[in-house]
Order: C-alpha cells, then sequence, then structure tokens
C-alpha cells in the first residue's frame, strides 16, 4: 500500500533536486529509528531490512518506472493519451 506521500511520485520525483532527496532520506531514517526503536549506531541497511523497506530513492524510482510502463502499454487509441 502506498502513503500519500507516494502517490504523487510520478510528477515530483523526476523533478526533485539532490539536496531534497537527502532530506527524504534523512526523514526516512529518523522515523524508521523511531517506529523500530534503535539506536543512532544501527546501520542503515540493517533496519531498512527489519522493516522490510527499500530505501526511499528506490522505492520512489521503482513507483515512477512502474507508472510510465503502465503509461507506455496502454493502447493508442485509448482516450486518455490523447488530450
Amino acid at each position: 500500500m502506498f502513503s500519500i506521500f507516494e502517490y504523487g511520485a510520478p510528477v515530483w520525483y523526476p523533478l526533485l533536486s539532490p539536496a531534497n532527496l537527502e532530506s527524504l532520506v534523512r526523514l526516512q531514517r529518523k522515523a524508521l529509528r523511531v517506529i523500530l526503536g534503535v539506536t543512532q549506531s544501527t546501520r542503515i541497511n540493517d533496519f531498512l531490512l527489519e522493516a522490510s523497506l527499500l530505501p526511499v530513492e528506490a522505492r520512489l524510482w521503482a513507483i515512477t518506472a512502474l507508472q510510465a510502463e503502465k503509461y507506455r502499454c496502454r493502447p493508442s487509441l485509448d482516450p486518455r493519451l490523447h488530450w
């Protein structure tokens, strides 16, 4: 299930600056540390594995790629393709 945050990712993720992406990465790490109750010294990959999550950049890339593929596979006569 996608969060509201990820719902619009195919629109805004390709335009995201590296600084803003880093802010999202830090936010994900901070939230997971609180949720899982791990210390600052716990390695990132360890608690991502514990939570069964991908890093935020990989999640956003996958969501964007999936949506692009869905759009690409639509029939050429689909009215949603012609504005």
